[in-house]
């Protein structure tokens, strides 16, 4: 395999990636409320993104980082290994991506292949137009024997990808069931993301405490009952509740604000 073949692989696997925007959108959309036939209240978010970067190769964890390997071989001579990590961090309205691959091997006729690929960039737009937009530079060099000889050479080859683009979907939701004694929220929840894509659906169960004031308005805690569930951590919300009355359930009318923890990302929005 060429370096230039290594190359397109190594931007390959940056493109698996995605990017936030510099400035938060002045039009930030609040989340939907959809009461479903059970009674469940299913939340659904486009602001603030929560983004799955995880692919066959790269592991992306509740800490938002970002872990992989993939071995490249023709099964004889050929055999590179792709060491990857990374991170995916929110801040501010801005979520800002970053891996680095490490390749290593030899590439037949005992030359021995080495890259080094960083990439960064910021997931721009909302929901499932999020885009990941950044910069990729790499460095590979060759080290190679002279014809005929014994002597060792190495040719590096400095290249740059700008703008590196990938699409991605950074919609997620809570499925939440709750009722009210008094001013006392009890309950349960889950958290669902990457939902539009099979292979990155993921979920995990909260149990759900809080309180409710005379006017209405209700602050939720989502704890995990699984801490070690790999994916997210506890959520607040604040929203406004219609308490229940006789026979008749609370119902959820308006998220005012959320705020938690999920695949490394943490938000506080108002909405």
């Amino acid at each position: 395999m060429t370096i230039h073949s290594l190359l397109v692989l190594a931007l390959a696997l940056l493109g698996s990636l995605p990017v936030p925007a510099a400035h938060a959108d002045p039009n930030l959309a609040p989340p939907t409320i959809v009461k479903e036939g059970d009674g469940t209240f299913r939340i659904d978010f486009t602001t603030p993104n929560v983004l799955d970067l995880s692919s066959d190769w790269v592991h992306h964890d509740d800490k938002g980082r970002l872990a992989g390997n993939l071995l490249d071989t023709d099964g004889a001579e050929f055999q590179v290994v792709h060491a990857i990590t990374g991170s995916c961090k929110y801040s501010r309205g801005v979520t800002t991506v970053k891996q680095r691959i490490v390749s290593e091997g030899v590439v037949g006729g005992g030359d021995v292949f080495r890259s080094v690929s960083n990439f960064e960039g910021t997931i721009v737009g909302y929901g499932s137009a999020a885009q990941l937009v950044g910069h990729t530079s790499i460095k590979s060099c060759l080290r190679q024997t002279v014809p005929f000889g014994k002597k060792k050479f190495t040719v590096c080859n400095i290249t740059a990808e700008d703008p590196v683009v990938s699409k991605h979907d950074g919609r997620w939701s809570i499925r939440l069931v709750f009722d009210n004694d008094g001013k006392h929220l009890i309950g349960g929840a889950e958290v669902y993301t990457g939902q539009s894509n099979p292979k990155k659906a993921k979920s995990y169960s909260t149990s759900v405490s809080g309180k409710l004031d005379p006017d209405g308005e209700a602050n939720f805690k989502l704890v995990p009952l699984d801490k070690h569930n790999g994916i997210g951590g506890t959520i607040k919300l604040r929203a406004l509740v219609i308490p229940r009355s006789g026979d008749n359930s609370p119902e959820l009318v308006e998220i005012l604000e959320v705020g938690g923890k999920v695949l490394g990302q943490s938000f506080a929005e108002v909405y």
